[in-house]
């Protein structure tokens, strides 16, 4: 029986990888995975087998959703400093 492959290839978003199950390997290294189906093909940087691709998918999954709220906290944070700033600057007035 082949052994199922996660397949993780580079991109340019955090977490900077995206991957997926592997349903086609071709002769010149690249994959297809379940997720982007059939003639979407990837080069993989890293191939493991099924369960750890997905152990390791939903570690980069949390911290790219921690880097989402961090992310939004920040942008929070600066729009709020804004308003203060535009606020002070018409008098105390909104």
């Amino acid at each position: 029986m082949k052994q199922q492959t996660y397949a993780f290839w580079k991109y340019d978003l955090f977490p900077f990888v995206l991957g997926g199950e592997v349903t086609k390997m071709h002769e010149d290294g690249l994959v297809e995975t379940v997720g982007f189906g059939p003639g979407a093909r990837f080069r993989p940087f890293l191939l493991l087998p099924l369960n750890a691709g997905q152990r390791l998918r939903e570690k980069l999954d949390s911290l790219e959703s921690e880097e989402r709220k961090a992310r939004k906290e920040h942008d929070d944070a600066w729009a709020k400093a804004v308003r203060d700033v535009m606020e002070t600057a018409q008098g105390g007035r909104r």
